[in-house]
C-alpha cells in the first residue's frame, strides 16, 4: 500500500483548527452582542429620572435638570371663534304664566333727554321657574251618629282609594319612580322627598309603596302577557340577545319572561323551543318577522 500524501493530513488538520476557531469567533461576537445590550439598558437605567420615566420626583439625584414647563394656552371664556351659537329658545306666549310689562326709561341715557314717540317692539326675556314645593294633605272627617234605638254609634266610611293609606297616589308613584327608574336607595329617596317635598317617611313605608305599586302592575302585566302569547310567532335567522331578563311585545309594552314555547322558521320549517326571555313573532300587517 502506498502512504497517504503527509500534506493532506496537515490540511485536514489545518480546516479543523479554522472551524473551531470560527466557532469560537461567532460564540464571541454573540456574548459580546449581549454584553453590550445589558450595558446599554444599566447605563438607561441609570439616565432615568422623573423626566424621562415614571419615577416620582422624589427619587431624582441633585442636580437634575427638569424639562422647563410649557405655558398654557389660555382661552377666553365662552364660545370660541367660529363655534355655532345655541341659544335658548324662548316659548310661546300661550305657554306662559305671568307677564311682568316693564315701562320704558324717561330719559335717553347717553344724553339725559327726555324721550317720546311711539314704543318699540319689547325684548322678550323669560326666567323658568318652578312653584313653591309643598305638600297638598288632605284631611277626611268621619262624622257618625247615634242610633237612638240600639245606641250603636254610626261613623260615615272612607272612600276605597283612601282607606289603609296615608300616602296619595302620586306620592307613592314619586316613590316608586326614583327607586325604580333612578335606582336610588330607600335611604336616598328618603332624604329626598323630606329635603325637597318636607314629607317624612320611614324606610318601611318606602317598601311599602313598592308593594303596593307591584300588586297594582300585576294585572297589566299579565293581560301583555296572555297577549303575546296569542299572537302568531315565527323565527327567522335574525339575531337576538338571549336571556333572563324582560322581553318586549309588539305594542311596546315589557312583559316577564314566559315558559318554553315551539316556533318554527317560516322559510325552511324548522322549529325549535324558545327558552325563557327570548320570543319570536310575525307582524302580518308589515310582513316583516321580529325577534326578540
Amino acid at each position: 500500500m502506498m502512504e497517504g500524501d503527509p500534506r493532506d493530513a496537515r490540511i485536514a488538520e489545518l480546516e479543523e483548527q479554522v472551524a473551531a476557531r470560527d466557532a469560537r469567533i461567532a460564540e464571541l461576537t454573540a456574548l459580546v452582542e449581549a454584553l453590550t445590550r445589558r450595558v446599554a439598558e444599566l447605563e438607561a437605567r441609570l439616565g432615568q429620572n422623573s423626566t424621562n420615566s415614571s419615577r416620582p420626583p422624589s427619587s431624582d439625584p441633585l442636580g437634575t435638570k427638569r424639562k422647563p414647563r410649557r405655558p398654557e394656552k389660555r382661552r377666553r371664556p365662552g364660545g370660541q371663534p367660529g363655534h355655532e351659537p345655541h341659544k335658548r329658545e324662548l316659548l310661546p306666549e300661550e305657554q306662559v304664566d305671568r307677564v311682568v310689562d316693564l315701562p320704558p326709561p324717561k330719559q335717553c341715557e347717553r344724553c339725559e333727554h327726555e324721550l317720546e314717540g311711539t314704543r318699540q317692539q319689547a325684548l322678550r326675556h323669560q326666567v323658568v321657574e318652578v312653584p313653591p314645593l309643598k305638600p297638598v294633605v288632605t284631611e277626611y272627617r268621619c262624622h257618625g251618629l247615634t242610633c237612638a234605638h240600639c245606641g250603636t254609634l254610626n261613623r260615615a266610611l272612607l272612600p276605597p282609594e283612601v282607606a289603609g293609606h296615608v300616602f296619595g297616589a302620586r306620592l307613592s308613584a314619586l316613590v316608586c319612580l326614583r327607586v325604580g327608574k333612578y335606582r336610588l336607595s330607600k335611604r336616598l329617596v328618603q332624604e329626598a322627598l323630606s329635603d325637597l317635598l318636607g314629607v317624612r317617611l320611614s324606610l318601611g313605608a318606602v317598601s311599602n309603596r313598592e308593594r303596593e305599586m307591584s300588586q297594582a302592575l300585576a294585572a297589566p302585566m299579565e293581560q301583555a302577557e296572555r297577549f303575546i302569547r296569542d299572537q302568531e310567532r315565527a323565527m327567522d335567522e335574525t339575531s337576538w340577545v338571549e336571556g333572563p331578563g324582560l322581553i318586549q311585545s309588539p305594542t311596546g309594552e315589557v312583559i316577564p319572561p314566559g315558559p318554553t314555547e315551539e316556533v318554527r322558521c317560516p322559510r325552511t320549517g324548522q322549529g325549535g323551543a324558545s327558552s325563557a326571555g327570548l320570543i319570536a313573532w310575525h307582524e302580518p300587517e308589515t310582513g316583516r318577522t321580529r325577534a326578540s
